[in-house]
């Protein structure tokens, strides 16, 4: 799941741009090999970049992490069918 919003003002109150993704991640990881398969949500504020394309929903592929998490950073998927950059880093993992 990914979705995006612009940023508006609603009777008066402005609202930010942000951006949300849904990302299933597989079971077993070098860091715990017998985990189970498993939903994170990841939530940004101001994306500087979005880029979505349906080559981003075609199963498994490539997830590339830049920058640091609470700091300037991206997200790309698919060489680039899912592709994020946020200033001001991501919010902590939601299950």
């Amino acid at each position: 799941m990914a979705s995006w919003t612009v940023a508006h003002t609603t009777y008066g109150v402005e609202h930010p741009a942000g951006a949300r993704l849904q990302l299933a991640l597989p079971p077993g990881t070098e860091e715990a090999p017998a985990a189970a398969g498993r939903l994170r949500t990841v939530d940004c504020a101001g994306p500087e970049v979005f880029r979505l394309r349906t080559a981003a929903f075609r199963g498994p592929g490539p997830l590339v992490r830049s920058g640091q998490p609470a700091g300037a950073g991206g997200l790309d998927l698919h060489k680039g069918a899912l592709h994020v950059v946020t200033g001001d880093g991501w919010s902590p993992p939601l299950d």
